[in-house]
């Protein structure tokens, strides 16, 4: 099985989300593992979220950093929960399952 990180702490600031995300990406990749896929799009959908927070593009940008960060660390711990074969919520487990098919 492969490892792209050996735990997960928060991620302080969007900038080391997608530092992670993109190191996660590589290893997937390298592997041929078909998650990574919804990497690559979610790191495309984070880095265009980053830049609308630099455009002030809501209203509440504090806020949507924030939900940014919280969710990719649980992204990120679904994913280290799918390659230690640790039980995860359904919603991950399902959508890990469709991308192997």
């Amino acid at each position: 099985m492969r490892t792209v990180q050996s735990s997960v702490e928060e991620s302080q600031t969007l900038d080391l989300v997608i530092l992670q995300m993109e190191e996660r990406l590589k290893t997937l990749e390298e592997h041929n593992d078909f998650n990574s896929v919804f990497q690559r799009v979610y790191l495309l959908m984070t880095k265009e979220m980053q830049k609308r927070l630099a455009a002030d593009f809501f209203t509440d940008p504090i806020w949507m950093e924030r939900l940014l960060i919280h969710f990719a660390d649980r992204y990120f711990q679904a994913m280290d929960n799918l390659q230690s074969e640790k039980e995860d919520s359904r919603c991950w487990t399902l959508a890990f399952r469709m991308a192997e098919q």
